[in-house]
Parts: structure tokens; sequence; C-alpha cells
């Protein structure tokens, strides 16, 4: 797996352009396949369903389960920011990785080749932090996916050994009531064209084997028709066992590939293959490594969108923070809290110096709230006052505001006071204070 990671790395070329995201239109076509070949399966003789059939039938509230937590993580919004490559076109680069781990293993994977084939590839190409957080989404949708594909292989095996069962049961009937007629029945089954596959001739041959000679000319129509073909229907009944073997242990891969999802603590995972947090590991006051999860993500997330306003990459991002704190010796304790809290604008803009004019305009805001937030009431307020002046004026009566206009200012200074706090608690994401972890003891 390490060195298909790095093959793979190379050959990835990503777009530079935004591309629609379909992935999740192909979940819901993967829903819509699985759920109408599960309800044929469970609709026919249950005597005669495959193996594979009934692990998918089994497990049907499993995969609905995960379809819907796929549509909850990995909304089309999410989805539009990843990496998407050239080739295959439109697909993003994270679920092709994901694709390729579950084909590789058959629809099995486990936590320490996953972490082995990803470090490999991150050796010649990093993954954003919004790769490795959407990898547990993109790991379900190629599940899935190979679920969809085991499910048609099941089903269009479970019509033809359906349609061998019903001209079998012809045959049997023809044998009991009008055993000449048979070879009526024989030039029937050979005008209808019935396809010669593993499933089909594995079922015809398996009921008609050992009933006498009065049987054998169907078994007989067969065998000619297959060496017209090339092939035996011994090849055929092999061919039939080795697929029955192949998609129950493809399927109950599948199965526990998504059941293994859930118990995996990705939080821990994300850390471990993340470049960004083993470039912030070395902190050269040691405080960053020792910090509480949510605080360490939180910076990560700083990283991650100083990477994206500046065009920078996340690993370059978090080298430059690295160096700041370096060069900032009055730091020493704190220095890399405080090169990356987001309360040091004048650092963030030094680490934006390849930014677009208005997102250094937007931190240069950030810095003075006081003054940005009392700059903001002035204006609504002055606005609305203008407002409803000529619209007075307009209608003859302004001399009347005029003599009130000192109780109308305070009351749209309250209202738009209310309006601004209310624009702010919504839209404004909170900064959280960074906090140390104690779980295993002071350290």
């Amino acid at each position: 797996m390490e060195r298909y990671g790095q093959k793979l790395a190379r050959t990835h070329k990503v777009s530079p352009d935004k591309h629609p995201y379909y992935l999740l239109k192909r979940l819901g076509d993967n829903e819509a396949v699985i759920t109408q070949n599960c309800y044929e399966l469970n609709a026919g003789k249950k005597t005669s369903i495959m193996p594979a059939g009934e692990w998918l039938l089994d497990n049907y509230y499993l995969i609905e389960e995960q379809i819907r937590t796929v549509r909850q993580h990995l909304p089309k919004s999410f989805g539009k920011g990843l990496p998407s490559l050239m080739s295959p076109l439109n697909c993003p680069r994270i679920y092709h990785i994901a694709s390729e781990a579950i084909a590789h293993g058959d629809g099995r994977w486990d936590a320490t080749s996953l972490t082995s084939y990803l470090a490999a590839y991150q050796q010649v190409t990093p993954l954003t932090l919004g790769e490795i957080w959407a990898l547990p989404g993109m790991l379900r949708l190629a599940l899935i996916e190979n679920l969809r594909r085991i499910s048609m292989e099941v089903i269009k095996a479970q019509q033809d050994r359906n349609l061998a069962d019903t001209w079998i049961t012809r045959i049997f009937e023809c044998a009991e009531s009008a055993p000449g007629d048979l070879i009526m029945v024989v030039a029937d089954l050979a005008r209808s064209r019935p396809p010669l596959s593993s499933a089909f001739v594995a079922e015809l041959v398996r009921r008609l084997q050992g009933h006498g000679n009065a049987l054998s000319l169907p078994l007989t129509w067969v065998d000619q028709c297959l060496r017209e073909q090339g092939v035996t229907t011994d090849i055929l009944i092999n061919n039939f066992n080795q697929q029955l073997a192949a998609s129950q242990l493809s399927v109950s891969n599948s199965i526990a590939g998504l059941r293994l999802l859930g118990e995996t603590d990705w939080a821990d995972f994300a850390e471990t293959i993340s470049v960004v947090e083993q470039a912030l590991s070395n902190d050269p006051a040691g405080i960053y490594p020792r910090m509480h999860f949510n605080t360490r993500d939180y910076y990560r997330h700083v990283v991650e969108v100083l990477a994206r306003d500046s065009g920078l990459s996340e690993p370059e991002v978090a080298d430059r923070v690295l160096a700041l704190s370096e060069e900032n010796p009055q730091y020493t304790g704190t220095s890399l809290l405080v090169i990356i809290s987001p309360a040091k604008v004048d650092r963030h803009i030094h680490l934006l110096a390849d930014t677009s004019r208005l997102i250094r305009l937007r931190h240069s805001f950030n810095r003075i709230t006081l003054l940005s937030w009392l700059g903001s009431l002035a204006l609504l307020t002055t606005a609305a006052t203008a407002a409803i002046l000529h619209e007075t004026a307009m209608q003859g009566a302004g001399w009347l505001l005029i003599a009130v206009i000192l109780p109308l200012v305070i009351a749209l200074t309250q209202l738009m006071s209310d309006l601004l706090s209310d624009a702010t608690t919504r839209f404004r994401v909170p900064r959280p204070l960074p906090g140390m972890d104690f779980s295993a003891g002071s350290r």
C-alpha cells in the first residue's frame, strides 16, 4: 500500500478550476439502485437467494444509516471546497484516494494500513485539512459504491437463476405429463435464446443432473451451445462458484468496513496523518502539543483559513507560523499561541502578505473591534435618520419631525444597536479560549 500510495500521488494532477460536486447525486443513484435490488431480492424465493444477497438484505438498515451520515457530514457546500482532479475529471482527490484504498482491499480496510497508505501519499503531495476530515465520508461513499456493484452482480445472477428455474419447472412438468413433447420444450428454450451465463448454466445443470436419460436432452443442448463458444459446463459452474465466494467476501468486507468507520477515532486519526499537525507540534515553546484537542483543532482551522486567503499551502503557512514564533523571543513560553491567535492580527497580516487588499482590510478591522462597532452603528443610524427625514420632507411635514429629532435619533440608535447585535451573534463566529489538556494529569 505504501508503494501504491506514492505512485498514486505522482499520477494525480489537481485541476486549478472549480468543478461541480457530483458525489451526492451519485450517492442518490447508488441508494436507488441498492434499494431496488434489495426489494427484488426480498420479493423472490428465499430459498434461492445467494449468500451475498442475504448479506445485503440483513444489513440494508446499516447501508441506509451510512447514507444518511454521508449526507449530514459531507454537504454540497463542503464538497465544493475540496481539490478536484483533472483525471478522473471533476473527481475530488480525496474520494479517488479513498476509492482506490477500498478497491485495493476489496472492501476491507484497517486504520494501520490506511495510515501507512496516506503517509506514503503525503511524502509526494500533502493533503489539506479539509480532505483529511472528509476521509471518513469518502470511505463511506466508496464502500456504498462497492455495495452497488455487488448488488447489481447479485441481482443479475439471481435473475438468470430464476429464468433457469422457470425452464426447469416446464421441463419437469412436460417429463411427467407428456415425455414425448420434451423435445418441443427444448426447442422453445433454444428459440428463446437464454443467456448462457454461469448462473443460468449452473442452476440448470444442478437441477437436471442425475434424473436419468429422459432429462439429458436439455443438458445436451446446453453442452453443444457452450462448445460453440469454446467453454464447457464445468468451466461455467466453477466460475459461478468462484463468483458466489467472491461476492460474499466482498459484501461482508464492505459491511464490516462500514461498521469499522463508526468505531474509529477519527480525531486521533486526523492528527496522526496531518502534515500541519506535525509541523505545529514543533512549537519551540512546547506549548502546542500540550493543548486540549479542541484548541489544537481551532489553531489548525486558523492555518486552513490563512492558507485559503493567502494562496499558500497549509504546510507553508504552518512553517511561517513557526518561523515567526522563533523570531519573537519575547513570547517565550507562549510563542505559538500568540503568533497564531486571531487577536494578533498584525502577525496575521504578516502571514498574509500575498493576500488581496480586501482580505487585509478585513483583518485590519478585526484589530479595532470597538471602532468598527461604533462606526457601523453611526452609519446605520445616520442612514435611517436621513431616510426618514427625506420621506417626511417629501410629504411636507419635515418641520414637525425636526422638532423631535433628538428622541428620534435615540430611538433609531437603540433599534440599530439591537439589529447590529443580532447580526453579530448570527454571523460572527465566537473565538474559543485556548485550553490545556490535563486528562493525563499535569505535565
